[in-house]
């Protein structure tokens, strides 16, 4: 994203080329990639907070047991335990 995730700047210069960039207002170092994860986050948490308050039953925060681990990776792990994802229901 072309936002800056410490302080909300947009900077409409970046490039889809640039890999890394400096905040004109803030002065932070971003990876672009590291920065989108960030701001992707930071606003699934702001619409779960705001159905929250909003009093949505239906607003609810889960976890998602991943059952996609490859054939090498469960016969490497003796325990077979399934990874955990968070994820945000709405």
């Amino acid at each position: 994203t072309k936002q800056c995730h410490n302080c909300g700047y947009k900077n409409d210069e970046l490039t889809l080329e640039t890999r890394t960039w400096q905040c004109p207002q803030c002065k932070s170092i971003h990876d672009r990639d590291v920065n989108a994860a960030i701001n992707i986050s930071q606003e699934g948490f702001k619409i779960y907070n705001r159905e929250i308050n909003r009093g949505d039953p239906g607003a609810s925060l889960c976890y998602y047991e991943s059952s996609d681990l490859s054939k090498q990776e469960t016969q490497n792990n003796k325990h077979n335990s399934k990874k955990e994802i968070p994820i945000i229901e709405l």
